[in-house]
Order: C-alpha cells, then structure tokens, then sequence
C-alpha cells in the first residue's frame, strides 16, 4: 500500500513550519488519492519558493488563502515541473497538489517549500535603516518583523526642530516591545503592553538624533509582522505672515532673550513683532543653524530696514541703535530645495541712558542765506565737510583742481562763514 502523507482535505492538511530553508516532501497521487493538502503560517513578509517535480504524469499546483480561495496555480503540461514563487504576506496558507482530470493518472512527487522573511531594519545601531521624516503630520508606515532569526530592528532619524512626536506599533500577531534612543543608544522612552496589543511613544520630541528599536517580548517562538507608524508636526511658534506675527516683549535690561523655532519648505517665513518703549542699543543674531536662513529688521509698515544673508549655516546679526517703536523681525530660509533648518533668535536691548540719547532734535534754522565765494583760482573747488559751532559759524573744508600759489596741482583749504565775510 502507498503512504499517503499529506491530508486529503483542508480540514486534516497536513501542517508543517515553513522556514529560510527548502524543505522537501515526498509523496504521491492517483486514482484513490486525488487531493493533498498541505497547511502552513507565515509571521512576515516574505520571498516565497513553491516547487513540484519527479513527476511521472501531469499534476497541478496551488497556492491557497486561510478560507482555501485559489491566490496562485500552476498548470503546466505533461510530466514537466510546477512552481510558484513571489513575495507573500503574513498569514495562513494551503498548497494544494492534485492530478490533472484523466483516467490512471498515478504519480510520486517532491513538493520543494521555502520562505525568506525580508527583513529591512538594520540588526544593530551601526547598520539602521536611515528614515527621512517629513515633520507635516502626515503618518509614515515602515512594515516589517521581529521574530527567532530576526530578533532586533533599528531605524534612524533626525529631527530639524522640536515637534509633536507620535510613535506606535500595530499588526502585531505576538507580543513585541517599542523603544525610543538617543544618539547615542541611551533609551529615552519605551513600550511593554501585554499580548499583541499595540505599543506607543507619544510627546514633545527636541531636534536632534535618534533611533526606534523593535524587538520580540523574550519566549520561544515569538515571531510577529508589525506596521510602524510615524508622524511628527514641527512646532511652529512665530506666525507666517506679518499679520499673525509672534507677539514677544524685550525687557530692556541687556538680558538675552532666545526664541528657539524653524522654518523650511513647509514653513518658510517666521515673524515676530516687538515694541521698544525708548532708544535702545539692540543686538540682533541669528544661530543654532543646520542650513542657510536670512534675517530681516522691518519697521512697522514691513519695510525693510536691515539684513543679514551670511552664507552656507554661518549666524545672521543685526546690531545699533534703535530707536522707540514698533518693529518686526522676519527669518526665512535661503531660496533652494531641502532648506530646512531649526535656529535660536538671540535678542538683547538696553534701554540708553539720558546721556546717550541720539540728539534727534533739529537745531533752530537761520533765515536761509545763498552762499557763494570764488577762491582765487579759476579752476574747480570741490567741498568735502561743513560743520556749524555754537555761535553759529559754517566752516568747510576742500580742495581746489590748481594751486593758488601756482606752485602745484591742489591746494587743500579751510574757510570760515560768518553770514557775510571769508576768513
């Protein structure tokens, strides 16, 4: 009598652990054994390997799902081989193996199976997978699996500037843990729910380097598929545009004041808008920057009154006297593609005393006068400065295109203006 090894139906298939490693069964099929089935699980996506030969008749090949609907088939003619390979996804699967219709159709077979989880994270700190983070809220998935031969994954990313941070892993069918590091592989936060419940990392994460860690709760047989969803929503404090400007008040005292923000290709203008109550000396930088952003001082119309545009990640400063007012501060990153960069506005005013105030009342005017006087050459006099004392006398100074003693090309002079002599 022949051994029939696999069952005849999906109900008693015979069930096996399909590994990285070709397994082969031997068996046979034909007139009083039409249907083997075979049943197995997958934990996670993988290359899949499917292979039928040592045929002596024609004999068909299917892959089944969990409710024994046909995914994939093979029905090459004659005694010739049969396979199906791809990429499967986690779940629970039957291979079907029967004879072509026809009468004496008796054959042994080999049915070759292997499954390779892909396998993306990198296994240490060293080899992560670098992801790019968008910072715009929107959610980020990254699929993959922990299990016996895959017991860690690491992924790597940089944050441009603090944002809301929201972490979870879910489609989980066994029990794995979720951990948040620093640059440096130090655990800042972590995740231990019981079974296959999802885990999560939620809060205010500061620009800077870091690393996701998955991995299996410790046991045998802990193998287990997961999506791990990411999103993050860069903190923008100042506001967009001139009319929604940051509100920040200057304490006058010398002290520094930081205001810690980004801008980018999905924040591309912070304003803040300031108030100085009397003349102040002002100091106005620009630092902390990872790429190139310029720095504006605008008055309260939103004209521009000074600039800074360093190049490459070098610090923008602004710096004099200010006088009382209503102003406004702009950063925007330099015009290009990926300019995206986090920055600390460094602000410091003090408050000028009596003695330092700019003089900006205008002296009282004579009635105004034509002043003209010819030196004695006929040649062209250029002036270069005028300057009034307290009584009242214009002095200027310049220069003649010939000299009046006839001795050389130029002569420099100095005159004196009384509101009617030269001296």
């Amino acid at each position: 009598m022949t051994f029939d090894g696999a069952g005849n139906t999906l109900d008693d298939a015979k069930k096996f652990n399909i590994t990285s490693t070709t397994q082969i069964f031997t068996d046979w099929l034909g007139n009083t054994d039409t249907d083997d089935y075979y049943r197995f699980s997958i934990g996670s996506n993988s290359d899949f390997n499917l292979e039928l030969d040592g045929l002596l008749a024609d004999v068909n090949l299917r892959l089944l799902d969990s409710n024994g609907n046909t995914i994939a088939s093979s029905f090459n003619s004659g005694n010739q081989p049969e396979s199906i390979s791809g990429t499967i996804l986690p779940g629970d699967y039957y291979i079907h193996v029967n004879p072509t219709w026809g009468y004496n159709i008796n054959t042994n077979y080999n049915l070759s199976v292997s499954a390779t989880a892909l396998d993306f994270a990198g296994n240490t700190l060293d080899d992560a997978r670098q992801i790019t983070l968008n910072g715009n809220g929107t959610t980020e998935i990254f699929k993959d699996w922990v299990g016996e031969t895959d017991k860690d994954d690491y992924y790597r990313f940089s944050i441009g500037s603090d944002s809301d941070f929201n972490l979870e892993l879910d489609g989980l069918s066994n029990n794995a843990n979720l951990w948040l590091l620093d640059s440096n592989g130090n655990r800042i936060a972590s995740s231990f729910n019981s079974g296959n419940q999802p885990e999560s990392i939620s809060g205010t994460i500061l620009a800077g380097d870091y690393y996701i860690h998955v991995n299996p709760t410790w046991g045998h047989n802990i193998n287990t598929s997961y999506n791990l969803n990411i999103t993050t929503t860069a903190l923008d404090f100042a506001g967009n545009t001139l009319g929604d400007a940051r509100q920040i008040t200057l304490d006058g005292n010398g002290t520094t004041q930081t205001f810690k923000d980004w801008v980018g290709e999905t924040d591309k203008d912070d304003y803040y808008r300031f108030s100085i109550g009397s003349d102040s000396d002002f100091s106005l930088e620009l630092d902390g920057l990872s790429n190139n952003a310029n720095l504006w001082l605008l008055d309260s119309n939103g004209n521009r009154i000074a600039s800074s545009f360093n190049s490459g990640n070098q610090p923008e400063s602004i710096s004099g006297t200010i006088l009382a007012g209503d102003y406004y501060i702009h950063v925007n990153p330099t015009w290009g593609h990926n300019i995206n960069t986090s920055y600390n506005l460094n602000i410091t005013t003090t408050v000028l005393g009596k003695s330092e105030q700019p003089n900006t009342q205008q002296p009282q005017q004579p009635n105004p006068e034509t002043w003209t006087q010819q030196l004695s050459t006929e040649y062209d006099e250029f002036s270069n400065g005028i300057a009034v004392d307290s009584a009242g006398n214009v002095y200027i100074t310049g220069y003649n295109d010939n000299s009046v003693a006839e001795t050389g090309y130029y002569d420099i002079w100095l005159a004196k203006y009384d509101s009617g002599q030269w001296w």
